[in-house]
């Protein structure tokens, strides 16, 4: 929020008075402090300035049911923008993150892959809330990409199995 050179002046006086290993604490520290306040832009920019790749995605995960509901695409591209590649196809959820940002903007094609992968990364054996939640969004997305090829018949399973699965708050 300061001008660009008063923070360059802080940020050089921080990094001439701690260690980065301290300055990364109180990056992830700030990073805890505003997701618990509601502040998830800002948790998941302390979070990365923190050089921890697995909070951020792990802010953005937890967020993405509020970035969903807001049909809020530019977010969910900036999000996936800050993150290298090798870490949004290591991880289920930022895939599926992923594939509803191709969804927003007609990319089908690019949204069934996204499912599909997400989907290959899910463990088979895991009945955990979280992952029961992962495999509902990935049948969101399979109704949706066979709703927009015009395959009607196609959408009611996916779909249904998705209302069963997702939490109210979905």
């Amino acid at each position: 929020r300061y001008h660009k050179i008063f923070r360059d002046a802080l940020r050089q006086r921080l990094a001439d008075t701690l260690v980065p290993e301290e300055i990364d604490e109180l990056n992830r520290r700030a990073a805890r402090w505003y997701f618990a306040n509601g502040l998830s832009d800002q948790a998941i920019f302390h979070a990365l300035e923190a050089n921890d790749l697995d909070l951020a995605a792990f802010y953005m995960e937890q967020s993405l049911c509020d970035v969903l509901n807001r049909e809020d695409r530019p977010t969910m591209e900036r999000w996936l923008g800050m993150l290298p590649e090798e870490a949004i196809k290591s991880n289920p959820a930022l895939l599926i993150m992923r594939g509803f940002a191709y969804g927003f903007r007609w990319e089908l094609g690019m949204l069934s892959r996204s499912a599909q992968e997400a989907e290959t990364l899910l463990d088979q054996d895991d009945a955990s809330e979280h992952t029961q939640t992962l495999r509902a969004l990935i049948n969101v997305m399979k109704g949706q990409a066979f709703y927009h090829v015009n395959q009607y018949n196609e959408v009611i399973g996916p779909c249904r199995q998705a209302i069963a699965e997702l939490p109210e708050d979905w």
